[in-house]
């Protein structure tokens, strides 16, 4: 690709470098494009290209792999073929939408590159706050946007929506990158935190989903304090209750972002270790919900007091 043709983005701490334009991830954020050495290269190719798997030993459903390289086909979209954790080639289907197309290369496409340079994923969002960042797991629609939409409007910028990616530093504590500026929100969720849906685009390829803007964390890469395990009961209260080390490695290894492609990857060995690392690293709560009403408020205000327990816990220790 031309240097000088080259569209520049960030995300997840990463300089990438694209052939065409990414509608779902953020500008750069160097000053000089000219002289900074992309991480990433992602490139589109005609339809005459064909993608050789023969050498991809592993597949399931609409994927195939192999060490260290994972083709994606989505039905109607593109291939993605990501390879060492460098390159992403992509080749859409001639009426696809770019906007669509976007949605899948920085979904499942990005998650596999992200896993090819040693980050674990964790279908996840984060927040920043004064002890570190806090994230949520749990199952699609158990109100994860939700939470972080809702907490964003108190305050707290943005680590990350969907995708955590997560790696440790010398002493196995476990640091979340921060992601890309914005975030996917359903038009109920909208409604909880105040705002109207109809002033806000919807995104094409989601599931009634609405991109909600929200500001990045200053922080690049910060330490992760506490991981709350969201969860619906037949209770009429909210219920908070401390995760057995047992209990969370089984949940977090449930919610990693595209599990299957570290099988596929021969990464099951480091996907394994990684999630170990992690519930040592950092406490792992779970909080019940009732399944209706939301009670939006009152699961916000119960994050609220255990990310005030977490402050007060780390000034004591200083």
């Amino acid at each position: 690709m031309s240097s000088d043709s080259l569209f520049r983005y960030t995300a997840f701490g990463l300089e990438i470098a694209s052939s065409h334009p990414i509608t779902t991830l953020s500008p750069s954020r160097q000053n000089n494009l000219a002289t900074a050495e992309p991480q990433v290269c992602i490139k589109r190719v005609g339809p005459e290209i064909s993608h050789d798997t023969q050498d991809f030993p592993h597949s399931f459903a609409n994927w195939r792999a192999g060490p260290a390289r994972l083709l994606l086909r989505v039905d109607g979209i593109a291939e993605f073929l990501v390879e060492d954790g460098k390159t992403i080639t992509i080749k859409a289907a001639a009426d696809a939408d770019d906007d669509v197309v976007s949605s899948f290369l920085t979904g499942s496409a990005l998650a596999a590159l992200l896993q090819q340079r040693q980050f674990l994923t964790i279908h996840s969002s984060a927040v920043m706050t004064d002890a570190g960042a806090v994230m949520f797991v749990g199952r699609s629609g158990v109100g994860k946007s939700t939470t972080l939409a809702a907490l964003y409007a108190r305050g707290y910028a943005m680590v990350t929506d969907d995708v955590a990616a997560i790696q440790f530093d010398a002493n196995g504590r476990a640091q979340i990158t921060a992601s890309f500026l914005g975030g996917r929100v359903t038009g109920k969720t909208l409604e909880k935190i105040g705002h109207d849906r109809s002033e806000y685009p919807r995104l094409k390829g989601e599931v009634e989903k609405y991109a909600f803007p929200m500001e990045l964390t200053a922080e690049t890469s910060p330490n992760i304090a506490l991981i709350i395990a969201l969860d619906v009961s037949k209770e009429a209260e909210l219920t908070v209750e401390q995760l057995a080390v047992a209990d969370a490695f089984q949940i977090l290894a449930r919610f990693t972002f595209r599990k299957r492609f570290y099988d596929g990857m021969a990464m099951q060995g480091f996907h394994f270790d990684a999630v170990s690392k992690l519930v040592r690293s950092c406490p792992v709560i779970r909080i019940n919900r009732p399944d209706q009403p939301f009670l939006l408020d009152e699961l916000v205000g119960t994050i609220e007091a255990q990310i005030a327990d977490l402050k007060t816990a780390a000034s004591q220790v200083q």
